[in-house]
């Protein structure tokens, strides 16, 4: 009997277990929903940061404004802190080669004051930044600028008036940095060949490999372009630092299977230096355009002018555009026009010269070999009489010079002669066959007679 009890008591044991886990289950299917969960949606922001983290970011744009102009973090003073919403990464700050997240960003618009000045930050969850001014662009302010021409393509920009240009290459250095460079570039792209590949690094790199680190879609005035930031490294050293940082702006024309790019670069060592001068860059952009228009040719010549220069300064000369219809090259066009002398209209403005209708037609030839031009003359002797004082002379010289450099920029000497001879022109100018002027040296004038 004890042995039947004992039966009876397992299996009274047994159904009360199943019953349990039977109720168990019950409550766990009930939980689950009866239609399987969509995966979480991919997010369209970040969180929104709170007032706390507000807080800390004011202090935190407050510390890097203190650094940046050296005042104490009491002496900036919060104007007003506005929650906004930024369409991407970027902060509304995108900075050149970097790509930023498409996602839009809730932060905050900062605004101080600290010095009289007023300062605009962006900041999300974590960062802050600084908006640069938008009014003018005060590293170029001060500047003068100089239109120049690439005849080979038709292409004029400005470059500044104290970059020297660079021998053997259509680029320009300033005086205070060799280090860095602006230039032009236009290369055939025949297939398969790639754009990137064909024109980066510059001919002016310090070593023929690049790494690019970004690339973007901007608008210049000669027509959509692609920008690019590359690294340069050194291919004999182990590892990828950089020797040399550049930015191209590459714009591509397409006929047929063929692409021609025309690219205004610039270059520097560091990215640092890259920002610096990045608005001579800009303002090239800014100022290029085609010469070639319906009505003809742009050119570029230069005269003195009475109100641009007061003090009268001999060698002190300014640029002039014209349109013209040229019958010969670019080269021979532009001089033409600049012994046609100034045009009534300019004259009204101010520009002067001793150049008039009527030495229009003195240019017998002009030619450019290497870094030299050659100009072989008329006898215009008797025209001028006054352009043989010293004086006279470097006006003279500084209206022809800099109109040839308009043309061809990579020109640093000009060598002159009167049909054909150097020694009565030097004779003229009371300078007599020096060094300088290779002694008057005929033989590069005898195949530039009429």
């Amino acid at each position: 009997m004890k042995t039947k009890k004992t039966s009876t008591n397992k299996k009274i044991f047994w159904i009360g277990c199943l019953i349990s886990f039977l109720l168990v289950l019950s409550g766990c299917m009930s939980a689950t929903p009866s239609q399987p969960t969509s995966p979480p949606p991919t997010p369209t922001a970040t969180e929104e940061p709170t007032q706390g983290e507000a807080e800390a970011l004011v202090e935190l744009a407050k510390e890097d404004l203190a650094q940046r102009t050296g005042l104490d973090t009491e002496d900036i003073s919060t104007q007003s802190v506005e929650e906004n919403v930024f369409p991407d990464a970027s902060l509304g700050v995108p900075q050149p080669g970097m790509s930023y997240a498409q996602v839009t960003t809730p932060g905050y618009i900062i605004i101080f004051e600290a010095g009289g000045d007023t300062y605009e930050y962006h900041a999300d969850e974590s960062r802050v930044v600084l908006v640069p001014e938008e009014t003018g662009t005060p590293e170029t302010a001060d500047i003068e600028f100089e239109m120049i021409t690439i005849p080979s393509e038709g292409l004029q920009f400005e470059i500044p008036v104290s970059w020297k240009s660079v021998e053997g290459s259509q680029a320009w250095k300033p005086a205070e940095n060799d280090q860095v460079y602006l230039g032009f570039q236009a290369e055939e792209i025949e297939p398969p060949a790639e754009v990137e590949a064909v024109i980066m690094p510059s001919a002016l790199a310090p070593s023929k490999q690049a790494i690019t680190q970004g690339r973007e879609e901007i608008s210049t005035n000669l027509g959509d372009a692609l920008r690019y930031t590359i690294h340069i490294v050194d291919p004999n050293v182990e590892g990828e630092e950089p020797v040399g940082v550049e930015t191209h702006v590459i714009l591509i024309e397409t006929e047929g299977d063929t692409k021609r790019a025309y690219d205004i670069f610039l270059g520097a060592p560091d990215e640092k230096e890259i920002q610096q001068y990045l608005p001579i860059l800009l303002h090239a952009l800014d100022t290029s355009q085609f010469a070639a228009q319906d009505n003809g040719m742009s050119v570029t010549i230069f005269f003195n002018n009475s109100e641009l220069n007061p003090e009268a300064e001999c060698d002190q000369v300014f640029p002039v555009t014209r349109q013209i219809t040229p019958e010969d090259d670019l080269m021979t066009a532009a001089l033409n026009e600049l012994f046609r002398g100034p045009i009534p209209s300019e004259a009204e403005e101010g520009y002067v010269s001793f150049f008039s209708e009527e030495t229009g037609d003195i240019l017998i030839d002009v030619k450019i070999e290497g870094d030299t031009a050659y100009v072989n003359l008329e006898d215009m002797r008797s025209l001028i009489p006054g352009a043989s004082s010293s004086c006279g002379s470097q006006e003279f010289f500084a209206e022809v010079k800099e109109t040839i450099q308009a043309q061809a920029p990579g020109v640093e000497k000009v060598l002159y002669a009167i049909e054909g001879d150097p020694e009565p022109f030097y004779e003229w100018v009371q300078l007599g066959c020096q060094e300088f002027n290779d002694f008057c040296d005929p033989a590069p004038f005898r195949d530039m007679n009429p």
